[in-house]
């Protein structure tokens, strides 16, 4: 048994198999804080989850972390969060999302952001991160680099004259009752999204968190553009790029929810690219980083 730190909850894992504490090993926590979240796997759900695909089976212990974060995915909206299948890159305090139907080529997409920015990017979650409403920091985010709210967490999308009709993230004033900012709250609707050790085959995570700032739907096309969409036109569509809780209707009512939240407060872009880099000069200069 061990815990761990995701999006600001303590979620406690009853392990079987070493394998999972490996994969969570960077955000394991040493203290013995109640937990919010507790997960163990029966020999009878692992047994159901390597009959789901035989042919690719990694053993018991990859099993047990893959069904371990289907319960944790399952649990999180009520905690106002949930996981989106996608990419996520973080670049000047901001978070970048992309999100695509399998094979369409979001990991490749990541890696040409990489390309281009260099050591201005880092990812923070390849493949599963998780978005959470009105929640802190993380002390990683918070402190690190000398980031403070101003340049880290409070950054806008840029003002650009296509996007008049969009809606987008606005700086949001940090007080408490005294007036003075408080350590690391946020006070109005945000969204952060977060790292975590679910993150693809490459294995591209940071334990971190950073405010969402816009949504990419990519698509492969035969030229490379990028314009905002109308989400609510959309919902259904995007239904198709988070978790869906499998714990029945009450669960999956509060996800959608949550994603209309969502949409209220992030902007929402289509991405048709090219397979190379010139595709994330694209989406690159478009927002103006």
């Amino acid at each position: 048994m061990f815990q761990i730190e995701v999006a600001g909850l303590v979620i406690r894992i009853e392990n079987r198999y070493p394998d999972v504490r490996e994969l969570c090993r960077d955000y394991i926590t040493g203290d013995d804080r109640k937990a919010d979240i507790c997960v163990s796997v029966s020999e009878e759900e692992l047994q159901t989850e390597i009959d789901k695909s035989p042919e690719y089976f990694f053993g018991k212990g990859y099993a047990e972390g893959v069904v371990a974060y289907e319960k944790i995915s399952n649990a999180l909206p009520a905690f106002d969060a949930f996981v989106m299948h996608g990419s996520v890159v973080e670049v000047d305090g901001g978070a970048y999302a992309f999100s695509a139907e399998s094979g369409t080529g979001k990991t490749t997409h990541t890696r040409y952001w990489k390309e281009v920015l260099k050591n201005r990017v880092s990812v923070i979650n390849g493949d599963k991160p998780i978005l959470r409403f009105n929640a802190e920091f993380c002390d990683r985010c918070y402190q690190k680099s000398g980031k403070t709210f101003d340049s880290c967490s409070m950054a806008t999308v840029p003002q650009i004259e296509d996007l008049d009709s969009c809606s987008t993230i606005q700086n949001s004033e940090l007080s408490d009752s005294t007036g003075e900012n408080p350590s690391n709250a946020l006070s109005s609707d945000t969204l952060l999204v977060y790292g975590t050790p679910w993150c693809g085959k490459e294995g591209w995570n940071t334990n971190t968190c950073a405010l969402l700032k816009a949504l990419c739907l990519l698509e492969r096309g035969e030229k490379n553009e990028i314009f905002p969409i109308d989400a609510f036109e959309h919902l259904g569509e995007l239904m198709g790029h988070f978790h869906l809780p499998g714990n029945g209707q009450v669960d999956m009512l509060k996800l959608m929810q949550l994603i209309d939240r969502m949409v209220n407060i992030v902007p929402v872009y289509r991405l048709r690219c090219t397979n190379d880099i010139s595709a994330a000069e694209t989406a690159i200069k478009y927002f103006r980083l």
